[in-house]
């Protein structure tokens, strides 16, 4: 089911909306690393206590899509989700499932992986137009970490734990320029698979890997 409804601020009014349902435990979801070229996958499952749909601690109204702040806005609202969270937790998706699964199938399989980890969670909102098959229902809302608080923190928790892996990857990775472009596409990261070719944790069905490395050639996908 998908819904698209804009709203300047991000806020509790979505949640609020199925917490009159009889959803208490309202856990929001986001992803980041989805176009990057090499490293993971990382999603975020945040749940926030519903008391907090009516009176919101005003330290949460920093809260926006990851993409808004700077790394260290983004640092200290990830300090303030780990304060006022009921509940929240990540997973990171390695280069080699995406390839095998691609990176809807999984999105999907992250998504599953981190509701199993919680059986309270009754209502999920995701960031985005997927359409999955969750064992929980789901609502996919369109620029949602825009929208909501809880799917916000979830693309902070996702965007700072996956900045943080991708930094504190082995210097021999280096060549490639991680602790700068976190493994997009830039001119000097593309420029550097040209020369150096990919590293085992580069994308090998993306592009320019796919090509050099013919990846996919001799599979039926």
């Amino acid at each position: 089911m998908t819904k698209s409804v804009i709203n300047e601020n991000p806020s509790f009014l979505i949640e609020t909306d199925f917490l009159f349902q009889g959803k208490k435990v309202i856990a929001g979801l986001d992803e980041a690393g989805r176009g990057s070229l090499a490293g993971p996958l990382t999603v975020a499952s945040v749940v926030f206590p519903c008391e907090f749909f009516s009176e919101m601690p005003p330290q949460l109204s920093d809260l926006n899509d990851s993409k808004k702040l700077t790394p260290r806005k983004r640092e200290a609202c990830y300090e303030v989700i780990k304060k006022y969270a009921a509940y929240y937790s990540y997973i990171h998706i390695s280069p080699e499932i995406i390839d095998e699964m691609n990176i809807n199938r999984a999105t999907e399989f992250a998504v599953n992986k981190l509701l199993e980890r919680n059986c309270e969670i009754s209502q999920v909102l995701l960031d985005g137009n997927f359409k999955f098959n969750l064992k929980i229902p789901y609502l996919s809302v369109i620029k949602g970490d825009s929208r909501s608080i809880t799917i916000a923190a979830a693309s902070i928790v996702a965007k700072v734990e996956r900045d943080a892996f991708m930094s504190g990857l082995p210097g021999k990775y280096d060549i490639y320029g991680f602790k700068k472009n976190a493994g997009y596409g830039t001119v000097l990261h593309r420029e550097s698979i040209m020369k150096h070719g990919p590293s085992d944790i580069h994308r090998k069905s993306y592009e320019p890997c796919r090509t050099i490395t013919g990846y996919g050639k001799d599979n039926i996908r």
